[in-house]
């Protein structure tokens, strides 16, 4: 089946919180559901109307955002943080899954021993209209330098530059992602994010966080951010 070019581009590249915007703080929000085997451990309210619940399940963490009290998508990862899925809901819903045995997308203890991680690794997508489309991964994490304080919580800012080049056709999907560390638990975030197609112009999202909530605090497992939703 043929589409346009733009709407096929457009599928393709939502896989992320979409446009952000400034203003006051949300009045009210649903909790966010957590599953059986799995425990809340962070809300991070961010920019842009987005608010991230991270679960550590048994098969790894979990990390639930959404944008403007709906789940836009969630990011799964092994016990040790490897990048391992990228589900997205609503009208882009599809999920962007590593082929096990084929690489390593972030490799948390390589990062932070070293400052930098080479990402390999073969990805097949799926959606209610494409079906084991397959991509192949190659990119660099790096350390910044720089460090961001949320709610007293120190972390370390890595920059994660992805293309994923589909197989047996001239396309690439860019994503610059910022990877945050914590230092003092284990826990990683993700930030700013940009994504273009065919190394062309990116389309940037201002998505840091700004506050952190844990188990019993007002915030924890919001599903509607403080920040942006004006």
């Amino acid at each position: 089946m043929t589409q346009p070019k733009q709407r096929v581009i457009c599928k393709l590249i939502a896989m992320a919180a979409v446009l952000s915007a400034s203003g006051m703080p949300a009045l009210a929000s649903d909790a966010v559901p957590v599953p059986a085997r799995c425990a809340a451990v962070a809300t991070a309210h961010k920019n842009g109307c987005v608010a991230t619940t991270i679960l550590q399940c048994e098969s790894g963490w979990r990390a639930l955002s959404y944008r403007r009290g709906s789940l836009n998508n969630t990011l799964h990862y092994s016990a040790k943080w490897d990048f391992m899925k990228w589900e997205t809901e609503g009208a882009g819903e599809m999920d962007f899954a590593i082929v096990p045995g084929t690489g390593s997308a972030l490799n948390l203890a390589e990062l932070v021993e070293t400052g930098a991680h080479t990402a390999s690794g073969d990805f097949v997508m799926n959606s209610n209209i494409i079906r084991g489309q397959e991509y192949v991964l190659t990119g660099d994490t790096t350390a910044t330098g720089e460090t961001l304080t949320v709610s007293g919580e120190e972390f370390d800012v890595y920059l994660a530059d992805r293309a994923f080049a589909r197989k047996e056709a001239a396309q690439v999907l860019n994503f610059t992602t910022e990877i945050l560390v914590s230092k003092s638990r284990d826990l990683v975030l993700e930030g700013n994010f940009s994504r273009a197609v065919n190394y062309g112009p990116d389309e940037a999202f201002d998505l840091r966080p700004q506050r952190i909530y844990g188990p019993g605090e007002p915030g924890f497992l919001a599903t509607t951010s403080e920040f942006g939703c004006g």
